[in-house]
């Protein structure tokens, strides 16, 4: 069974495990909690080029009433796109491991590392579903194998569980004090900036 974060909650968790499922440019993971920070790690320690940081944000419900027909009805959930450019591979583990809590446990947030010059970038997601994407993806599978996740043909992930009446459930942590709502403010020293708005699939 997948060891879920805090800020998820999947209906028949049960049915969910570790693997990845290789595709042509591309891996989808299902990462367990004990995990993800060692493959994320991993992964930038491995880069050897400048780096860059995604969060995406979901806007606060009172500016995501502005886009709603029907303010008291969200039919849709708008995010804020932050990045921080030209990270150099400790700055990159520095963020990851200082913010480690908020980044990992928090489930309204997704956020990521990519690679200025080769474009190889791996996010986490909601439901603790890692996606990497790779001009050689072949070359990223090891991260895996290290820490024994396996390779599978068909990986059901949580969204695959979902239903009408079941869907999954996001919720935020605070740590110290602090939520995700204050990563921004905390992350101005490395030139983060507010790049874009949108509607994630």
């Amino acid at each position: 069974m997948l060891n879920l974060n805090r800020g998820f909650n999947v209906p028949q968790a049960e049915r969910l495990d570790e693997g990845y499922e290789l595709q042509e440019n591309s891996i989808c993971a299902n990462v367990g909690a004990d995990k993800i920070f060692d493959l994320i790690t991993g992964f930038i320690a491995t880069r050897n080029e400048p780096l860059f940081f995604i969060l995406e944000l979901p806007v606060d419900v009172t500016e995501e009433q502005k886009f709603e027909l029907q303010p008291q009805v969200l039919t849709n959930t708008h995010h804020d796109v932050y990045f921080i450019d030209g990270l150099t591979v400790e700055e990159a583990l520095t963020i990851v491991i200082r913010y480690r809590d908020l980044l990992f446990e928090d489930g309204m947030i997704s956020w990521g590392i990519g690679c200025h010059e080769s474009q190889t970038e791996i996010m986490r997601r909601s439901y603790n579903i890692v996606t990497l994407y790779s001009q050689t993806i072949t070359d990223c599978e090891f991260l895996f194998e290290k820490l024994a996740i396996p390779q599978v043909e068909n990986l059901i992930t949580a969204y695959d569980l979902f239903t009408a009446t079941e869907p999954g459930e996001k919720t935020g942590i605070s740590v110290s004090g602090k939520t995700v709502y204050d990563l921004p403010e905390m992350l101005k020293d490395f030139g983060i900036y507010l790049a874009q708005q949108n509607v994630p699939d």
